[in-house]
């Protein structure tokens, strides 16, 4: 008796943790994570431009490298802004972290974001991870406001209205993310990347 209670409240617990993420979907390669050492470490960001609001796209890349920076430990070299420049990085990096706005919905202080990430291998195209979330909330977080605010600054009104938001969204995607181990060099690498 003792042990199905326990169970149960595991299986309660795992349920409060699912259902408080925005997060609606995860898939990662067969056997993407057994080795580390085929991992991806070296990545470029691109966000597709958002059919109804193209200045999103940026506001999304920064503050992903921003997320992936300080939760992750993939070097990340910058984002891009066109495919082109994503086929010529290819050329030098391991992969290319692809966010993409599916919905952006604003009404006065609600906001409904809908996003997905899909993380490629550049030598083969291959898809090794993606995930996609979906949130509604107020466009104001008070427990955001410091971090937000150096987002309005270099973008403006996009950021005063979907900073918050984004900023959850995308920590529960970048959260579903394998993330590699990196060696003493690379490591080094990160460091002076991010200075």
């Amino acid at each position: 008796m003792k042990k199905a209670l326990t169970a149960c409240m595991l299986i309660s617990v795992a349920g409060v943790t699912f259902a408080c993420s925005s997060v609606r979907h995860v898939f990662v390669a067969e056997g993407y994570t057994k080795n580390p050492q085929q991992m991806i470490k070296r990545i470029v960001i691109f966000s597709e431009p958002f059919a109804q609001n193209k200045d999103l796209a940026k506001l999304v890349s920064a503050m992903t490298r921003d997320v992936i920076k300080t939760n992750r430990n993939y070097l990340v070299y910058g984002f891009l802004t066109t495919e082109r420049d994503v086929a010529e990085e290819c050329n030098v990096r391991e992969g290319v972290l692809k966010m993409r706005v599916n919905k952006a919905d604003a009404a006065g202080e609600r906001v409904e974001l809908e996003m997905t990430g899909e993380l490629r291998r550049c030598s083969d195209h291959s898809l090794v991870w993606s995930a996609s979330a979906r949130s509604s909330g107020k466009s104001r977080n008070r427990s955001l406001e410091n971090l937000i605010r150096s987002y309005v600054e270099e973008y403006g009104k996009q950021a005063k209205i979907f900073a918050a938001p984004a900023f959850n969204v995308i920590e529960d995607i970048v959260e579903t993310m394998p993330n590699p181990v990196l060696t003493e060099e690379e490591l080094i690498e990160k460091i002076d990347l991010e200075n």
